[in-house]
């Protein structure tokens, strides 16, 4: 399943599209065949942490199909212990993947105008 983004509400609408079905695929794959919906909670899926670290790799799959990508890949697992922390529904998951998607894409913009140096390892 493959989606394109043309604007920042598309993108917000592609990661909440992506995020349930990943959700719904990895819940099928652990024998759960109800449908996910945007209002359930990550901890109210039935999946254990195995299970939730497919989903943040199914969910990020998806939205590379969809040309949403991010060259730190662990701003999604965060955006994934954030919901977890905070009781937040998918919806907000979705929405907080795409905040974290615009931070990398700001912190970018200002390290390649020179104003930001990236870290050395």
């Amino acid at each position: 399943m493959t989606f394109e983004a043309s604007s920042p509400s598309d993108e917000n609408i592609i990661a909440k599209k992506s995020l349930l079905s990943a959700a719904t695929l990895v819940r099928g794959r652990h024998g759960i065949i109800d449908r996910v919906s945007e209002d359930e909670q990550l901890d109210g899926l039935g999946l254990d942490s195995l299970a939730v670290i497919d989903m943040i790799e199914e969910t990020q799959k998806l939205l590379v199909d969809s040309n949403i990508c991010f060259l730190d890949t662990s701003r999604i697992g965060d955006a994934f212990e954030e919901a977890m922390d905070n009781d937040w529904t998918l919806q907000r998951l979705a929405q907080r993947i795409m905040e974290q998607r615009a931070e990398e894409a700001s912190i970018l913009e200002l390290t390649q105008q020179g104003m930001l140096r990236p870290k050395r390892i």
